[in-house]
């Protein structure tokens, strides 16, 4: 029983991998000056608040790919956000990144999609503002991209 137990509790200590989508120009520059992943507006800002301390978080560009990574600090904050006509009082959810790092080059959905399948046998679509990438697949891509950086 207390085998089981050290297990658990070591499998729920190991990090999860996330992409978050920079795609807005405004939010891009926002979020690599600031050193924080954060999505905005309704039901989007919400998917912020999967990611827990200690959760490692890519910054993903369409078109581009990776752009950064750093390791969520687990504090959601919630400001107001403005953009165009539409503003919500409450309309960025998002957390600073510890150890935030530029990945350059970046690392391509191509590159990505090939590292997940063959790390998990199975493709990513980019599609979503925040995507939750397997275990094997998104520590590949932290190893690698830490690596491209230095």
């Amino acid at each position: 029983m207390a085998k089981r137990l050290q297990a658990n509790r070591t499998k729920a200590s190991e990090p999860q991998y996330y992409t978050v989508n920079t795609d807005c120009p405004k939010s891009q520059k926002h979020m690599l000056e600031e050193h924080r992943a954060a999505a905005f507006f309704d039901p989007w800002k919400y998917e912020i608040d999967r990611i827990k301390k200690g959760d490692i978080v890519f910054l993903y560009e369409s078109g581009v790919g990776i752009i950064a990574v750093g390791k969520a600090s687990g504090r959601i904050e919630v400001r107001p956000f403005r953009d165009g006509k539409r503003h919500e009082r409450d309309g960025e959810h998002s957390m600073m990144l510890l150890d935030f790092r530029l990945v350059e080059p970046s690392i391509t959905a191509k590159a990505i999609s090939a590292i997940s399948e063959y790390a998990e046998g199975t493709k990513v679509s980019m599609r979503g503002t925040v995507v939750r990438l397997r275990s094997g697949a998104g520590l590949r891509l932290f190893k690698l991209a830490r690596i491209v950086e230095a």
